[in-house]
């Protein structure tokens, strides 16, 4: 296979790999973290995505989520090079991140445990986390990022937003009152005198619903968030990088089917300004090289034309989301190792 037309495609911080699902997104972005350690580029590739498809590719188990794992190239073909992977673990990052002696007590707080659920709204700030502590630990040149499908990648993209909100002015407010009531903090300024009335009787009320345990547990995880807020706030710094197009690739991911196009597209045009210009939007299973190749004879020619035209007017669609276009061929093999292994070949130079 003869790899995309682009004279070449440089390797950045990081590679974002994003769109529907269905399409082999996952499957693409294990292809490109493989063709950049083949170029010698020190590559980690993670998955923030909850149903961690890349565990199947990779034949890792949930055992080994949360940890950096050793992947040998020889696995797609390629037995001199080797490279980096992790599956996200919330509760991994959260434990990470906690700077306290007594961390594994901290951990066993019922509302932690909450927080740091795949499905929490906590899971997309934890992946900006992770990323930016892997970013910072100078290890890699390049993370390939494999995120969740649809709706759920934009989640990850508003964890910036979320950071700002969860650190505004009534968040300190409720923190500083909290302190005074379990003996965590015992001066916080002259804020302690304009607590307002509401969150006092709100926490009153809790008391009583719940039990004084459940506002100390309450109180103990947002000291604990306070407390390592650096992590968060150094996170909403990066995360406001991603925009840099001298800092990260991004590519959007569908495949040779109109309807998943225009799904792509309406993923693309949703995220407004927050995807800079210089992005690509990648066709997998494309059949355009194997039907220009295919020597047709009488009737069948006609067929030839209608599928050209076909994937043809997938191209012109692509043309209004202002994206570099690339094609990747459809593989037919069963096992995605074999389907990695195949698509290596179809990246551009760096």
């Amino acid at each position: 296979m003869k790899p995309n037309t682009h004279p070449h495609i440089r390797a950045k911080s990081i590679e974002i790999f994003y769109g529907t699902g269905g399409v082999g997104k996952t499957t693409i972005a294990t292809s490109r973290a493989v063709f950049l350690a083949t170029q010698k580029v020190r590559v980690l590739l993670i998955t923030i995505d909850p149903a961690h498809r890349l565990k199947d590719i990779l034949h890792l188990s949930s055992t080994h989520s949360g940890k950096i794992e050793t992947i040998d190239g020889a696995f797609f073909g390629q037995p001199s090079i080797y490279f980096d992977a992790l599956l996200m673990s919330p509760p991994a990052t959260f434990q990470r991140i906690i700077n306290d002696e007594n961390r594994q007590e901290i951990v066993k707080n019922r509302l932690l445990k909450i927080l740091s659920r795949p499905s929490s709204g906590m899971n997309e700030i934890l992946s900006l986390i992770e990323l930016e502590f892997q970013f910072r630990s100078n290890d890699y040149d390049a993370i390939v990022l494999d995120t969740p499908p649809g709706k759920h990648f934009l989640d990850f993209l508003e964890a910036s937003k979320k950071i700002t909100t969860f650190f505004d002015s009534a968040f300190v407010e409720i923190f500083t009152l909290l302190g005074k009531r379990t003996g965590q903090i015992k001066q916080m300024s002259i804020l302690s005198s304009v607590i307002s009335s509401g969150v006092n009787k709100l926490l009153n009320y809790l008391g009583k619903v719940t039990g004084e345990s459940f506002v100390h547990e309450f109180a103990e995880s947002l000291f604990t968030v306070y407390k390592n807020r650096d992590y968060f706030l150094n996170a909403l710094k990066f995360g406001q990088k991603l925009n840099d197009p001298n800092f990260s690739n991004w590519y959007l991911v569908t495949s040779a089917d109109q309807q998943k196009v225009a799904e792509a597209l309406a993923i693309q045009s949703s995220l407004g300004s927050i995807v800079h210009a210089d992005n690509f939007l990648i066709i997998n299973k494309s059949l355009k090289k194997q039907l220009q190749t295919w020597k047709a004879e009488g009737e069948l020619i006609a067929i030839k034309n209608v599928l050209l035209q076909r994937e043809e007017s997938l191209y012109n669609i692509s043309q209004y989301g202002q994206s570099k276009t690339l094609s990747f061929s459809s593989i037919n093999e069963q096992l995605p190792e074999k389907q990695v292994a195949h698509l290596i070949n179809e990246w551009p130079p760096l």
